[in-house]
């Protein structure tokens, strides 16, 4: 109960925009023809914490940047080596998109996997805050590029690992009443790692992941490690 109501204040009070940085795949494309359909829960990255207001000041939490989401996505083989998806997310106040392109890397159906993944995201967030009787609106816009290097390695029919080194580049435009002239536009970049691994039971696959990103606290004026985890779950038509 404490959990909820410190994350129920922190968005009121603070003011979320949270973006997704799953994965929920390893580096092998689908194959042509064949469609994943992928739901998920976990944390995304809170846009507004350490950019426009500092989080908590507490060294020992790893989620001091992060705010949970719900996801629902798709992907779709065009060809063998080569995929097309989309990723929809919600949180508290706002809703997210991502699009990409998969292509592989490596030979298609050897263990070892190797593929490129990049990525559009749009995220636009907008709510209303009420501080000793005074409402205000604030809202968040963010456009991004995600640029990462996926492998895996398949261990069996129902066990893969798999990660990525990625990078996120954000243009982010914030209206905000805590603002000194009220609007502000910055650029923001996140290099991060993810690892998960993968268990499939025919057409159903499971996957627990966990991202750690560099984030440059603004307000701050330093930078930390956050953690995300996340976990997946796809059915393959």
């Amino acid at each position: 109960m404490r959990i909820l109501i410190t994350l129920y204040l922190t968005f009121t009070l603070a003011g979320c925009a949270v973006v997704s940085v799953s994965q929920h795949q390893t580096a092998e494309t689908l194959g042509e023809g064949s469609v994943r359909v992928t739901g998920g829960i976990g944390f995304g990255r809170d846009i507004a914490s350490g950019t426009i207001y500092a989080p908590e000041d507490d060294e020992e939490s790893d989620l001091q940047y992060s705010f949970p989401l719900f996801e629902v996505g798709m992907g779709i083989g065009i060809t063998e080596r080569t995929d097309i998806g989309g990723m929809l997310w919600t949180s508290i106040g706002g809703a997210g998109v991502r699009t990409y392109g998969k292509f592989a890397l490596s030979t298609v159906g050897a263990k070892t996997q190797y593929a490129i993944a990049p990525g559009i995201v749009y995220n636009n967030t907008e709510g209303e805050r009420t501080i000793f009787n005074q409402t205000d609106e604030y809202k968040y816009t963010l456009l991004g590029l995600e640029l990462p290097l996926m492998m895996s390695y398949r261990a069996s029919s129902v066990f893969s690992f798999y990660g990525s080194g990625r990078v996120h580049l954000y243009s982010v435009w914030i209206d905000d009443p805590r603002l000194t002239e009220g609007r502000e536009f910055f650029f923001l970049a996140m290099p991060g790692i993810t690892g998960g691994i993968q268990l499939r039971a025919g057409p159903i696959e499971l996957t627990p992941e966990v991202s750690t990103f560099f984030i440059y606290d603004r307000v701050k004026g330093s930078g930390s490690v956050a953690f995300f985890p996340n976990i997946g779950f796809s059915f393959r038509i």
